[in-house]
């Protein structure tokens, strides 16, 4: 992936990722990345640490690989639960803004 994270001059919100570049994982795809039971990755999610799956139809979710490179890449870094937190919820925002700006282009 290039720029993980780059400040978007154009605008005030931060381009966290390529929006166009987006891979999809599934819930055991993410248990595996962040070594977490479903348990701990619901838990954190609740809590606010992760960031929520996006529902692809039907009863079918999945996780922004990007988002969960982020947070990953936090926790190794030794990021306090706070800090996170205020990272996951920054990028739900984005979120919005990357759709926004694909229907742009």
């Amino acid at each position: 992936m290039k720029n993980l994270i780059n400040t978007s001059s154009s605008s005030n919100v931060k381009t966290w990722y390529d929006p166009s570049e987006v891979t999809i994982l599934k819930r055991k795809e993410v248990c595996q990345r962040l070594n977490l039971s479903l348990n701990a990755i619901e838990l954190r999610i609740k809590s606010g640490v992760l960031p929520p799956p996006i529902n692809l139809g039907g009863r079918s979710v999945g996780f922004i690989k990007p988002e969960i490179d982020i947070i990953l890449s936090c926790m190794i870094g030794g990021k306090e639960a706070e800090e996170i937190k205020l990272i996951a919820s920054e990028l739900i925002n984005f979120r919005s803004f990357a759709v926004k700006n694909l229907a742009l282009s």
